[in-house]
């Protein structure tokens, strides 16, 4: 699999929709100059934008910060620059990226099922 970065993939995205620079900024809000600094890596976009950027493309978040063609095959593969790197890697925020790709019904699934676990014990925290 192909290393790739956030930028290259909203370039690749941008292309696959048949969208110029200027018109994906135009439908975001952002300055035709932004998106040219996150397609060549000179910004990180945040979490907000991301969504606009994924919205506007047709894509999750997931898709534009996975490493690799389209979506990654196993969970963690996340590009590692900032601002996203280390602090993605982590489980919660994992589960808040996978959240935030739910509509209202599957958020409220996933917190069902995460309260489920609580309920066995060997999933739940020991005292110390």
């Amino acid at each position: 699999m192909q290393t790739t970065t956030i930028g290259k993939n909203i370039q690749r995205f941008r292309k696959k929709k048949k969208l110029t620079q200027k018109r994906l900024a135009e439908i975001t809000g952002l300055a035709t100059g932004t998106i040219q600094q996150y397609e060549l890596d000179k910004r990180q976009p945040n979490m907000k934008i991301l969504h606009k950027i994924a919205d506007t493309l047709d894509v999750t978040v997931s898709d534009l910060i996975w490493q690799g063609e389209g979506k990654a095959p196993e969970p963690g593969k996340y590009i590692d620059t900032p601002p996203y790197g280390s602090r993605v890697r982590t489980e919660k925020d994992e589960l808040n990226l996978f959240f935030d790709e739910l509509n209202g019904i599957g958020q409220t699934e996933a917190v069902k099922r995460v309260k489920e676990l609580t309920f066995i014990d060997e999933y739940v925290k020991k005292e110390k």
